[in-house]
């Protein structure tokens, strides 16, 4: 019986209805039942009770297909299938916007609003992660670090710390920028403690004795 022909899922159809021996299928086109089947949710041994074949059977066409379905790494690939995401991105945004402009409680519509931004916030991380976005967080504190390291004349240390501040405001931060900025806040205190040290030892280079009250002479 010739099934190449037929979409995949009439064919799973007829097989539940029993209309059609799945003993009768070809092996490319059971390959493909147990392909759909498996999309669909359905575990092994379903499968292997649906098309009456062993479960060793469907195991071994799930593993053809896996190998067809393989991939290596490819740049063209990577392109594509980040261009493929942005475009599922903005479509979910748009969805979620059309329903938060649309009629319905405010805890409704404040939730699309809300899922809305998680999307784009995500979408943004995903694409610095995989470099396609600069880290401007961490751009940021690479040059903090840098100041506190070898601070410029005129920048004190209430200036780097009211960029760590601005920083941090800005929220969406990754977990390495924040571990980043609190160890900065960390480096400005000792860094203010040696600095402060310092002005300490060059005072007491001065040589210059501490004034002391006069005292009067005792009368004998």
């Amino acid at each position: 019986m010739e099934d190449k022909e037929r979409p995949i899922l009439s064919v799973i159809q007829d097989i539940k209805s029993g209309v059609l021996d799945p003993k009768l299928l070809d092996k490319d086109t059971r390959r493909e039942c147990v392909n759909a089947l498996l999309l669909e949710g359905f575990n092994i041994p379903q499968v292997a009770q649906l098309l009456e074949r062993s479960e060793k059977t469907i195991l071994r066409a799930r593993d053809e297909i896996r190998e067809r379905n393989a991939l290596s790494p490819d740049i063209d690939l990577a392109r594509k299938l980040i261009g493929d995401l942005l475009v599922r991105a903005d479509s979910h945004r748009n969805a979620l916007l059309r329903l938060a402009r649309k009629d319905g409680s405010l805890s409704e519509r404040t939730q699309a609003e809300y899922l809305c931004w998680k999307v784009t916030v995500e979408l943004t991380q995903l694409l610095q992660s995989l470099g396609y976005l600069p880290e401007q967080a961490k751009s940021l504190t690479g040059t903090l670090s840098l100041n506190i390291s070898s601070k410029e004349p005129g920048v004190s240390f209430e200036d780097l710390r009211k960029q760590l501040q601005d920083i941090e405001a800005t929220g969406a931060l990754t977990q390495e920028a924040t571990d980043k900025i609190n160890q900065l806040h960390q480096r400005i205190e000792k860094a203010e403690v040696a600095q402060n040290i310092i002005e300490i030892q060059k005072l007491q280079e001065k040589g210059e004795p501490d004034e002391q009250p006069d005292t009067p002479q005792s009368q004998e």
